[in-house]
Formats: C-alpha cells, structure tokens, sequence
C-alpha cells in the first residue's frame, strides 16, 4: 500500500504549465537568434517583455561556478576512452535544511532532505542567479526552496555555455551532445552531492521547461532511483519531426477571447498573410514587399537584386513575419505596443486608435513588423544562416557562458527530436501562403548542408522515432 501511495503522489513525471518564467521550443531552429532585434529575441524565447523594460528588483548575492569532473562519453563501459571534461553548475543551499537525514525515524517525506535541481538547456546559458531567483529557467523552483527548505541546484548541458566538453563544435566533437549523455551527467552531479550533503536520503526533484523539461521528465524515468519526482513546464516529451502544431496553438491563442484574441483577428492575420503570398508570386510584388518591410539587402554576384527574388529568403521572410505575434510569451501585464495578443489583435482587426482608417490587413501586418523590429532591417539572407550554423569555432566569450549557441541545438533537432514548425495545407496554421514555404523539406535539408552531408532519409527523418522508442513519448509506462 505504501509502494503505491507513493507512485501516486510522486508520478513518474509531471507535465505541467507553471505560472512562472519558462521557455518554449523557439521557432525556426535555423535561423540565428542574432538576426534578431533583442525584443524579438527574448519574444521567442519565452521571456516576460514587461520584465525587460525597467530595472528588475535587486536580488541576493549570486554564489560563484562550481565545476564537476565528467567523463566525455558515459556510454563507453570498456575504458578504452578516459577522456574528461569539467561541467559548470550553481549552488545556494542558504534555505537547506538537512532535517533528519540518516536517522532510522525518518519515515516520511517531509523526514527526508530536499533538493531541487533546475536542468539547462537550449536558449540562454544559465547565470549563476538562477539558483537565488531562478531567472528566466527556474523561478518557480526557487520560491518553492525557500518555503520548503531545499538545496538549489543548476546545472548547465553539455555543449551549451560555458559546458564545453571539447572546445569546439565539430561534428567529431558533436557526437557526444545527446539528451542521453547530458542525462548520464545530470546522475553523476547528483550521485556527487548527494556524498556531500545528504546521502542516500536526499529526495531530489528536477525542474525545468521546454527542451529542459523534457530532461527533467527523463531524469526521473531513467534514473527513478536518483529523482523522486519532476516538474516539466512546456515539455514536448513525444519527439515529433513534423511539429504542425506549434503553429496551429498559435492560431488557437489568436482566437482566445480570454487573452484578448478573437475569430475576427485570426481571419485578419489569414487576409495579411494571403496578401502576402500574392505579392511573392511576382517579380514587381516582391520588390513593394522588401520595400515596405524593410528587407535587409543581401551580398550576392548580382548587383542590387532583390532577396525575395530567391525562394529560400522568401521561407526566411514569412517565418521572421510569424515572429512578430507574441504568442509564445503572451505578457498581458505589458504595455508596449504589440507587446501581447491583445494589443497585436487590436492592431490587426482595426480596433487599436492608432490603425489609419480604411487600413488593409497587409498595411496593420507592416505595423507590426516595423514596430517589432525596431527601426533594423528584416534579416532573410538563408546562405547566411546556413553559413553561421556550419560554423564549428565557439563565440567569443563562451568561458563566460556568453552566445546563443544555436549550433548544439539544430544538431540535437537534426539527431534526435525534430521539431520542425511546419505551415502547410491542410493544417490550422494562419500564416499559411501558397506555394507553401514553411515545409518539412525546407527545415530538413538544411541538416544536410550544416553537418558534413548528414543523410536526411538515414539519420534526421528517424531522429524523432528513435527518441520515442529510447523514452517512450507519452507512454513510458504502458
């Protein structure tokens, strides 16, 4: 009875959508979040706008690095490759309590030690306040420490940071980034602290949000011995190549009266997008759309073309478009203009005062792209992304966790999960234009071209599959 109590009240792992910053999957995992204005960037990457416009509270003094031993490939049981690495990652145990760690009496739960252990990811390195107010990662962890008297652990992924096993990204280097690796390293930091603070008692949860999320779920499934239980914030643990849903959710908080959507604002942004699609079927349509939008110029053999004249750059161009609708971190605090799906939705329906009477959708949908990327340019040069990503050297300044480092990630989609957005025919995506741009083929042939003519149809079309059946999706348990 109590074996099953506590399956029950400690399931394997917890899918849920917390009421504190945390990250989705960013769209678009081909292009560079630096072509980005910074608004866009933190927009796609889950972050709280009204958080970035003032000066944020002061918070308690960050403890410094802490630096654990990791052996390259966990997976190599016969020796032969001793190669190590050290891993960063942050303490604060300010609120730990030990309680009654070894004693015989201790029963219970609440007898046992706590720690809490927040688990990195794409996106931004992790800062060393993410173990004292939790940051855009793990807020809600910290604030659950604090209450409950749990150690506070972060720890960074490989290849992402200043957690670089082997000082470069090539694809030698890069197959040693895996969820399963970063697992093994996750259960090795544990084993660790447990020997320092808590022994065979401590009762540890892991914490985290969308890719992190998903790792905080498999920590517990795979290592159920070490995790007691797991939070998982927007966490697509079933590996999905083609992901048409992203968008479609999209569409669905366009719609959401709730947040300040409506059917009226998805069929404006349906209207601005067809337009668009038209004027991208001819030469003269392109050139008023670089124009209006503000398109970047590109360097090419032919002197003063237009970028929209390639159909790669019109992909790139539609997918910077669906960026401007702030659906992934939907802030109705904020007060900017196009901060949130209420005011984007007032724009596009007319209702916002400041639209021009008798304004077209495609007029309202150049407002918002202007005012998104704040006065630069609309990047849509392929080539040059396609380029960036094939770029094996770190950034400068990674020693500090400092870069996007947005080449792990693609290798991770192209390898394992996936995740490519789609907007085709037959689904609910609203930012659909014909000839369809946003396709499956178009987000994996670019696997092929980054890393050293990675086999599409061999590697990256299983990748997901092979994730599934290594986790088990949504049914790891059946």
């Amino acid at each position: 009875m109590r074996a099953s109590m506590r399956s029950v009240a400690f399931v394997a792992f917890v899918c849920v959508l917390v009421a504190s910053p945390t990250s989705a999957l960013a769209p678009h995992p081909w292009r560079r979040t630096r072509v980005r204005p910074e608004i866009l960037r933190a927009q796609v990457r889950g972050e709280s706008i009204s958080d970035r416009a003032g000066p944020a509270p002061p918070a308690p003094p960050a403890p410094p690095a802490r630096w654990i031993e990791q052996p390259l490939d966990h997976l190599d049981t016969s020796g032969v490759d001793r190669r190590t690495w050290r891993q960063r990652y942050f303490l604060n145990d300010e609120w730990f309590q030990r309680k009654n760690a070894g004693s015989d009496k201790s029963n219970t739960a609440s007898d046992h030690p706590l720690a809490f252990l927040c688990v990195g990811g794409e996106g931004p390195a992790l800062t060393p306040d993410v173990v004292t107010t939790g940051g855009v990662h793990c807020a809600l962890m910290c604030q659950m420490a604090k209450d409950r008297g749990a150690l506070i652990v972060a720890v960074e992924h490989r290849f992402y940071g200043a957690s670089q096993p082997t000082g470069d990204l090539s694809v030698e280097s890069l197959r040693y980034l895996s969820s399963s690796q970063a697992l093994a390293d996750a259960a090795n930091l544990i084993a660790s602290l447990n020997a320092e603070y808590g022994g065979s008692t401590m009762r540890w949860v892991s914490f985290g949000g969308s890719y992190p999320g998903m790792m905080a779920s498999w920590l517990r499934l795979k290592y159920p011995h070490l995790v007691h239980a797991a939070v998982a914030s927007s966490a697509p643990i079933q590996a999905e190549l083609e992901m048409r849903g992203y968008d479609e959710v999209v569409g669905a908080a366009l719609a959401e009266t709730d947040v300040g959507g409506s059917d009226a604002c998805v069929a404006s942004v349906k209207k601005a997008f067809s337009a668009v699609s038209d004027m991208l079927g001819t030469p003269a349509g392109r050139s008023r759309l670089a124009k209006t939008f503000g398109v970047c110029e590109i360097q090419t053999e032919i002197p003063n073309v237009n970028p929209l004249q390639f159909v790669p750059n019109r992909a790139e161009f539609v997918a910077a478009l669906t960026e401007v609708f702030p659906a992934q971190s939907n802030d109705p605090s904020c007060e900017t203009f196009g901060c949130d799906i209420r005011s984007v939705c007032a724009v596009m329906t007319g209702e916002d005062p400041s639209v021009a009477p008798g304004s077209s959708e495609l007029d309202r949908l150049v407002r918002l792209t202007r005012n998104a990327f704040g006065g630069e340019c609309v990047d849509v040069d392929h080539e040059s992304n396609v380029r960036a990503l094939g770029d094996t050297d770190l950034e400068p300044g990674w020693e500090k966790g400092d870069g996007d480092f947005e080449r792990s990630w693609f290798w991770q989609t192209c390898t394992e999960f996936g995740f490519y957005q789609t907007c085709v025919d037959g689904s609910k995506c609203p930012f659909i234009v014909s000839p369809n741009l946003q396709t499956l083929e178009f987000n994996t042939r670019v696997c092929g071209r980054v890393f050293g003519n990675m086999s599409v149809s061999e590697v990256v079309t299983g990748a997901a599959a092979r994730s599934n059946v290594l986790y088990g999706g949504w049914s790891p348990g059946s």
